[in-house]
């Protein structure tokens, strides 16, 4: 059960429903379960899995070593996205040679050690061009939503690899790339006419996922929503990867934050 922690009718409404609900202490145990069935290992073990099958030849830790490109937020900004990336390094770096390319966020404020900045070759994402992206075997993207995802996305729509869709709403992204003139004001509007050509169920994702050559999602809803904005005849792979972990406070002390509050 959620709330708005600045709403007091919202905190009263939500606490009422979770003492009148009759399933609420069962449930309640039940979703305990559920969490202790993932971890962050867990999780990294996963995708990597999933990147394999999406392979093609199925070489990687086979005979040559295949070059990677990984493209995600700085390991020390705000996205927990890293946290899975920074797991799966051990794994993916023993199947590949594995190559980062950090984006940074228009106010960076190191939150956490850049651990895998330290142990693994990487660049600042804006160093990432069709040279280097020719170099690479496959090449990752990690997309969410926000400031930190803008130029990651600009190299995912022109270079074409495996995106791992953190959420199915990047307006954020598109509204960063408008204002910061990466992109006009015809191309924001090509954006939002196939929003509303394609509902409500997600938000500017269409030319993102019919220009990969696979997509990798976080639950079957996702993959759901994804299959409909693919297409008739997309060869886009769709992979689905359960990541179900709670995503570490690193804000601790920042009296401005406004985090989401849960009971149950």
């Amino acid at each position: 059960y959620y709330f708005n922690p600045f709403d007091p009718l919202s905190i009263a409404s939500t606490l009422q429903i979770g003492i009148n609900d009759p399933g609420f202490t069962v449930r309640k145990k039940q979703y305990a379960a559920l969490v202790a069935s993932y971890s962050w290992k867990g999780s990294a073990k996963a995708m990597n899995e999933a990147f394999i099958k999406l392979d093609n030849t199925e070489e990687y830790g086979r005979g040559k070593r295949k070059r990677v490109a990984v493209l995600c937020p700085i390991p020390s900004g705000i996205s927990a996205i890293v946290k899975v990336v920074a797991e799966m390094h051990p794994t993916l770096s023993q199947l590949a040679d594995v190559e980062y390319f950090f984006e940074l966020p228009s106010l960076s404020k190191e939150l956490r050690p850049n651990i895998l900045g330290e142990i693994a070759p990487n660049w600042n994402v804006s160093h990432f061009d069709q040279k280097r992206y020719e170099s690479y075997d496959e090449v990752f993207y990690h997309i969410g939503n926000g400031n930190h995802h803008s130029l990651i996305t600009v190299s995912s729509l022109t270079m074409p690899g495996v995106v791992i869709l953190h959420d199915l709403n990047i307006e954020g992204v598109y509204n960063d790339l408008l204002s910061s003139r990466m992109i006009d004001q015809k191309r924001y509007d090509v954006e939002v006419e196939l929003n509303k050509r394609n509902g409500d169920k997600s938000k500017f994702l269409a030319s993102l996922v019919n220009r990969q050559r696979a997509v990798v999602v976080h639950s079957d809803y996702a993959e759901e929503v994804v299959k409909k904005l693919l297409q008739k005849d997309s060869q886009v792979k769709i992979s689905r990867v359960n990541l179900a972990t709670p995503t570490p406070k690193y804000m601790i002390g920042n009296k401005n934050a406004r985090e989401p509050f849960i009971i149950g």
